[in-house]
């Protein structure tokens, strides 16, 4: 039988093909650039792990160097512990010291092998140096000078108050009000500090005097710090007047003391009817505190 198509059957027939064709086409191009976007991605993750994989080889042949060279200072200081000769030109012998290092070199001598910063006894305080270890017994690279070290084997500081007034001369002054007195070294009923340990002490004192009235005459008063009863320094308060009235006094005074030296407030002299006046306001104050204690020639307290 012969079949016969028509025209439009033709045409029909191409464009169903035209558009099947057209399809698929657009569909192998979408998965291959479906394709080559995932090779992308994974080709940039494959360089990022090979990346960090280079940095993790790096850290640890850094480590591995470290190692290296802490194992050689242990070998080298068995060495030398083992045979006490001098390997190196201008090094020292180890050795041992008595009492407290005072330098890299002794440090390195009694064992110490770790670069960083140490504190040493310097002339009389404690001071911290860096040492650098990895260098030899002689080398002037082995010790750099950082500073001083606030070191202290004792806190000391106090500050009191007066809460009544007070009028007899060279006696000293008691305080009645205590707000500090860590280390427990003044005495409130006695008015006087006891130096702990030897070093530098700083001290105030400030206050109120009374003048009566006083139409012709000048009336004055004179406070004095003692240390060991000898006079430190005169705080003067004087006025005239034809009423009765106040005036105010103050000192400061930097001490070397050595443990056991006591100081003291006292009213040196005053005229007649002057007086260190105080009351429930609490005008009058001392204070002091150890700045920085003396090492070479501090007798060691560990209570006061």
């Amino acid at each position: 039988m012969v079949r016969c198509f028509s025209t439009v059957h033709v045409t029909v027939l191409l464009l169903a093909w035209s558009t099947c064709s057209t399809a698929a086409a657009v569909n192998l191009e979408g998965k291959l650039q479906q394709l080559t976007d995932t090779f992308n991605q994974f080709k940039v993750e494959v360089q990022a792990k090979e990346t960090r994989l280079q940095a993790e080889v790096a850290e640890l042949k850094a480590k591995v160097t470290g190692l290296e060279a802490q194992l050689q200072l242990h070998e080298s200081f068995i060495a030398n512990l083992q045979n006490p000769t001098p390997k190196i030109a201008n090094d020292i012998q180890p050795k041992l010291i008595n009492g407290m290092p005072t330098s890299c070199a002794e440090l390195k001598s009694i064992g110490h092998i770790w670069s960083g910063l140490y504190s040493v006894m310097g002339v009389n305080m404690v001071e911290t140096i860096y040492c650098d270890f990895t260098k030899a017994l002689g080398d002037p690279g082995l010790q750099k000078w950082i500073g001083y070290t606030d070191v202290k084997s004792v806190p000391v500081y106090f500050y009191v108050q007066k809460d009544n007034s007070f009028n007899l001369t060279n006696i000293p002054i008691p305080f009645e009000r205590v707000v500090n007195n860590v280390g427990n070294a003044m005495n409130l009923d006695t008015g006087i500090f006891t130096a702990p340990v030897t070093g530098t002490y700083f001290f105030a004192v400030s206050g109120m005097v009374y003048f009566p009235s006083s139409p012709t005459s000048r009336q004055e008063i004179g406070l004095a710090l003692y240390s060991n009863g000898i006079e430190i320094g005169l705080a003067l308060a004087d006025e005239v007047g034809t009423v009765e009235q106040f005036g105010t006094y103050d000192m400061e005074s930097t001490l070397n003391l050595k443990s056991g030296d006591q100081v003291w407030l006292a009213i040196k002299y005053k005229s007649t009817d002057t007086y260190v006046f105080d009351n429930f306001q609490h005008q009058n104050h001392f204070t002091g505190w150890l700045l920085q204690q003396d090492f070479n020639n501090s007798a060691y307290h560990t209570s006061v």
